[in-house]
């Protein structure tokens, strides 16, 4: 029997999250939710983008290229959507020196952008010190967790204890990381032949 109620539960995070890019017109104007960057390398096969799995990583194997990737939990100040943010690691070198600094992305103002409003311009960061407080941000999501529903792969708590200091700066980490997010080989080749919209 299911349960029902009258009214919605008070924890509708979950792990599900808008993934946005830096778009071409108009900038994401946000405030970050994540404490740290969080970052990987990933490829781009068959139709989708999937974590790298070095040394075992049959992207890798199929001489696929990697890219890094950073990414971070923000609260759209636009539309007030809980999203996730990718970002290139150009990007992402004032979101480490702001985390070096001050400790948190929490309590910044972040402006993504690209370079004249080109679809293929370079992705620009900034931040700045939040000085209004009338909103509330919600709690800090997992993103492991969030990366894993987005990828539709298999979670595991199995991760680094210091998963939060992975940054561009740190390729030691960040290869962990992408060892870490634990995806076994069997899994892998099920998502590379699995097409992107089944019918």
């Amino acid at each position: 029997m299911f349960k029902t109620t009258d009214r919605p539960p008070t924890d509708q995070t979950g792990h599900a999250l808008t993934l946005r890019r830096a778009p071409a017109g108009q900038p994401i104007l946000g405030l970050p939710t994540s404490t740290k960057l969080l970052g990987l390398n990933t490829h781009f096969c068959h139709g989708r983008t999937l974590p790298c799995q070095a040394p075992d990583c049959k992207a890798c194997q199929e001489s696929i290229p990697y890219r890094w990737h950073g990414y971070i939990t923000y609260l759209d100040l636009k539309d007030r959507v809980h999203c996730l943010l990718e970002l290139p690691a150009a990007a992402t070198g004032n979101l480490v020196q702001w985390t070096d600094t001050h400790g948190s992305l929490r309590g910044s103002v972040i402006r993504i952008s690209r370079q004249q409003k080109k679809s293929n311009g370079r992705v620009l960061s900034e931040l700045k010190a939040r000085t209004e407080t009338d909103i509330l941000l919600p709690p800090e999501p997992d993103l492991i967790k969030a990366l894993c529903t987005l990828w539709r792969i298999p979670y595991t708590t199995a991760t680094p204890a210091n998963n939060r200091d992975i940054h561009p700066d740190n390729p030691t980490q960040r290869h962990l990381l992408a060892q870490q997010i634990a995806i076994a080989a069997d899994e892998i080749d099920k998502l590379l032949n699995k097409p992107e919209n089944p019918q």
